[in-house]
């Protein structure tokens, strides 16, 4: 869904000129989306997925964060973590 709601918000920057690939979703990113002047429809749209995004961004966190202590755990998963991809 995060993703989701990031292909979206990149498909509005995009089609208004701003061209930030992944720095959009700095605060410097996210403050020029905000700034972007939009229909009225697209606003709106644009305000509800800016804060569906830190949402599904902190549920990825702390997921992110339980497998982590989870895994320091098993010295097996410790092993899997020090791998490089």
């Amino acid at each position: 869904m995060r993703t989701r709601v990031q292909h979206t918000l990149q498909s509005l920057a995009l089609a208004n000129g701003l061209r930030r690939g992944a720095t959009l979703w700095s605060q410097v990113g996210q403050h020029a989306l905000q700034a972007l002047p939009l229909a009225p429809f697209s606003g709106q749209r644009r305000a509800a997925l800016l804060a569906l995004y830190p949402v599904f961004q902190k549920a990825i966190d702390d997921l992110d964060q339980q497998v982590s202590e989870q895994a320091l755990l098993h010295p097996q998963a410790r092993r899997l973590m020090t791998q490089a991809w």
